[in-house]
């Protein structure tokens, strides 16, 4: 029984790493590794609530340790996007309690220089289910079915025509390959097969969903490219909180040290200065940014 045990483990291994080869050499991983069983975690409150469950995907194992090892080559280059207060996916730290000093210092600073400021603390709901993948790959319907979508999502003429801009404006990766070509571009061109013909089940139901949307929370790639993702909005909103004068620096000992958006995964905090009597006006513009950028 156990050289039988042994000789099938030696098979299995043997398949697998043909099967990754194959997957490489082709770029086409297996459809059955491109998708998974939702499975609802409850998180806190009213258990009859759909908003206190997050959704978590459940994968073959033999296509996550796949997508592990492409993770893992595509994490230096993702550090090169990210920026220096982003503490998802082990960025920068990557713990909750970076982000939390994060604010504690802010605070102390704001104390110990006797100004006046605010946080304003956003939460995307439902988040790494519903990022837009357009905004990391060029993705195989192009730009009139993504426009479309958000057309048929009741946006307007207008705001469909800023959103694009936007998205087309953020320096990413270049068509001629500048910054590109530090990166191993085999591993993204993998990463983006394994968000091609995405699918979900769940109990009860007979076939599979096809998915167009998310980053399948639970799967190796997920963390990273809902942080890239979010690297591009946090973009956006800094130069949105800049042109509405939202300022978060402070001048003390003829030095100024400004404060930078600090986020974890979906989680972000805005640091806020001004006077006190201009607190309230600020904060609401800090927010009325941020629901624009991000819708």
């Amino acid at each position: 029984l156990a050289l039988s045990i042994k000789h099938f483990l030696c098979c299995y291994r043997i398949c697998i790493t043909l099967l990754f080869f194959k997957m490489h050499a082709r770029l086409d991983p297996p459809l059955q590794w491109k998708g998974g069983m939702i499975q609802e975690l409850f998180k806190k409150g009213s258990p009859s609530i759909v908003t206190n469950y997050r959704d978590v995907m459940l994968g073959d194992d033999a296509g996550k340790s796949s997508g592990s090892k492409i993770r893992d080559d595509i994490f230096p280059f993702a550090l090169r996007f990210v920026g220096s207060t982003q503490y998802g996916c082990g960025w920068n730290g990557g713990e909750t309690a970076f982000t939390h000093m994060h604010v504690r210092l802010f605070l102390d600073v704001l104390k110990a220089c006797n100004i006046s400021g605010a946080l304003a603390y956003l939460d995307v709901v439902s988040a790494f289910a519903s990022m837009i993948r357009h905004i990391l790959f060029n993705i195989d319907e192009g730009d009139e079915a993504w426009l479309k979508s958000l057309h048929r999502a009741g946006f307007s003429a207008e705001d469909i025509d800023v959103i694009y801009k936007t998205i087309c404006d953020i320096p990413w990766i270049t068509e001629d390959g500048d910054l590109g070509a530090h990166c191993e571009e085999h591993c993204i061109a993998l990463a983006y097969q394994f968000y091609t013909n995405t699918w979900f089940s769940t109990e009860s139901l007979s076939g599979v969903i096809h998915t167009k949307r998310g980053c399948s929370a639970g799967m190796p790639l997920a963390d990273v490219m809902f942080g890239l993702s979010m690297t591009r909005i946090l973009d956006a909103l800094n130069r949105t909180l800049k042109h509405s004068n939202v300022t978060s620096f402070v001048e003390a000992n003829s030095s100024v040290f400004n404060f930078q958006l600090a986020s974890y995964h979906d989680d972000v905090v805005v640091p806020i200065v001004a006077p006190a009597p201009l607190i309230v006006n600020h904060a609401c513009q800090a927010v009325s940014s941020a629901l624009f950028v991000f819708n």
